[in-house]
C-alpha cells in the first residue's frame, strides 16, 4: 500500500511542478518580450497618399502618335454583322473552324 501512495504522490507533485515551471515560463515571455505588431491602417493610408502624390503630380497633355489609331477610324461593327456570327456558329456553320484545325495538323504532322 505504501508503494502504491508513494507512486501517487510522486506523480501528484511532478505534475504540479510542470504546471508551474510552464506558467513561470509563460510570465517571464510575456513580460520581457516585446510583441511585434504592424499598424495595417497606417500603412495603407501612406501608400495611399503616396499614391495619391503621383497621380496629382501627372501631366496630362498626351500626344497621340501615329501609332494610336484614332476612335472615328475604326470598323464600325454593327449588330446584325455580330448577330449573323453567333447564328452560324449555333446553326453548325463552323465547318471553317474545322477545317482550319485540320489544316494546321497536318501542316504540324509533316514538319
Amino acid at each position: 500500500m505504501t508503494f502504491f501512495f508513494s507512486i501517487i504522490i510522486y506523480a501528484f507533485f511532478s505534475i504540479i511542478l510542470l504546471f508551474l515551471i510552464h506558467n513561470i515560463i509563460l510570465f517571464l515571455f510575456d513580460t520581457l518580450t516585446v510583441p511585434k505588431s504592424k499598424d495595417m491602417i497606417e500603412i495603407i493610408n501612406k501608400n495611399y497618399e503616396n499614391i495619391h502624390k503621383i497621380v496629382s503630380n501627372l501631366n496630362y497633355n498626351f500626344n497621340y502618335s501615329s501609332e494610336i489609331t484614332p476612335i472615328n477610324l475604326l470598323p464600325n461593327l454593327k449588330n446584325n454583322d455580330i448577330d449573323d456570327d453567333i447564328n452560324d456558329n449555333i446553326n453548325g456553320n463552323d465547318d471553317t473552324m474545322k477545317n482550319e484545325l485540320e489544316n494546321y495538323l497536318r501542316n504540324e504532322m509533316n514538319i
